[in-house]
């Protein structure tokens, strides 16, 4: 962002008779993202003070402080910063009115800019934070934050007024980032490590309605089981996303696979579970079809399914496989597995307890040559719906086009 947003606007009130309540809602309309409207808001903050005071707080609602200058919501480096502060300086209204904030931690004009700190700072109404590593595939080491910044950071995140909170692709965090009891929504996605000597610790979220977790599964994670396992989150959580990634590392041998899918998290104590989402990314085994990958993930399902309370209002179940072949290793999925999760959805479907609304198996194909699809796809379909009734099946291609 450039320019001077705090431009005297003149003390007339115009010629337009506009309540504020309207202004507002224009402003509101004007700011809706993803669109690029600071200049139009500039713009508007000059008409008179009225249009002012009604467009200018959108300007700072969100800030993108990430090392990438393609979007005019985004905020990079010290002279960005300086900015910001110097507004909120000639107007401390201002920084009540940042409620979320996306920041990179990997870049080095960011890690390096003396003045985010003090910014993170002057920030007391964030509702909305998401920390991430600088590029897709990178880890930041929490212990490379320079100290300022990671006290500013922690104190945004045990704001009152936080809650919903992602951290991806960090490693070696303290636990002390997501303990915050005013949390409603949590993403871990490729959180691999904690840093807190005390394994045990487990932190209050007493507030939180839905999780989604993105994780390798030899990692250390579990962290992750007590958070979904524990009294005090069963009490709300409503919303279980799980994504499962297999460690290349550790796949030199089917029993070595087969281990990765030994531990399913139990659910027995979500009593308002309502979504439940459950994904798994084949890759790297997508041409191993030794490896009964599959069949693997649909014991875990099953498992996983198996601890649901009969009780809990479980409207949607979607399950997710990607990048899966077209050969034997989509043949898996027909198996005594799948046969299993086929009678259990079919009894949710047809029991008085309450029943998923919507259930659905979604398998995303990888590139194969078109008349495979053309002969594999209606096979596939036939057997799973011979299966299961009440299932929703979407089969996409590599291209993302649906079967």
């Amino acid at each position: 962002m450039t320019g001077d947003t705090t431009t005297t606007a003149p003390d007339t009130e115009g010629t337009l008779p506009i309540p504020p309540e309207v202004l507002g809602e224009i402003a509101a309309h004007t700011a809706v993202e993803p669109t690029d409207s600071v200049d139009t808001l500039k713009q508007c903050c000059l008409v008179n003070k009225s249009f002012r005071d009604q467009f200018q707080p959108y300007i700072y609602r969100f800030l993108d402080i990430e090392d990438d200058t393609g979007s005019k919501r985004k905020w990079a480096g010290p002279k960005s910063t300086i900015k910001i502060l110097e507004a909120i300086d000639r107007n401390p209204k201002l920084a009540a009115h940042v409620k979320e904030i996306w920041l990179s931690l990997g870049s080095d004009i960011i890690a390096q800019d003396p003045q985010l700190p003090t910014l993170l700072s002057h920030l007391h109404e964030v509702s909305s934070l998401r920390l991430a590593a600088a590029a897709y595939g990178s880890t930041t080491v929490w212990s490379d934050i320079n100290a300022n910044l990671q006290l500013a950071i922690t104190n945004i995140c045990q704001l009152s007024t936080l809650h919903s909170l992602q951290l991806n692709s960090l490693s070696h965090i303290p636990v002390t980032l997501i303990a915050n009891p005013n949390l409603s929504i949590l993403q871990l996605v490729n959180v691999h490590t904690f840093s807190d000597p005390d394994d045990s610790t487990l932190p209050n979220l007493s507030s939180l309605h839905a999780l989604q977790c993105i994780y390798f599964a030899t990692a250390p994670r579990e962290l992750l089981y007590r958070i979904v396992e524990s009294p005090t989150v069963s009490e709300n959580l409503r919303s279980l996303r799980l994504t499962m990634l297999l460690d290349a590392e550790q796949t030199d041998s089917p029993s070595a696979v087969a281990n990765q899918f030994d531990r399913p998290f139990n659910l027995s104590r979500l009593k308002k579970l309502s979504f439940l989402k459950v994904r798994f990314d084949v890759e790297p085994l997508d041409d191993h079809p030794e490896f009964a990958v599959i069949g693997c993930f649909l014991y875990l399902v099953n498992q996983m399914l198996n601890t649901v309370d009969e009780s809990a209002p479980l409207d949607k179940l979607h399950l997710t496989m990607a990048d899966v072949t077209h050969g034997p290793l989509i043949m898996q999925v027909v198996s005594d597995h799948w046969s299993q999760l086929g009678t259990y959805i079919t009894a949710r479907h047809s029991t008085d307890s309450p029943s998923p609304k919507q259930t659905q198996m979604k398998i995303k194909f990888a590139p194969c040559e078109p008349e495979v699809e053309l002969e594999a796809v209606p096979y596939i379909k036939e057997l799973m719906f011979k299966a299961a009734t009440g299932l929703s099946l979407i089969l996409k291609s590599a291209d993302g086009s649906q079967l």
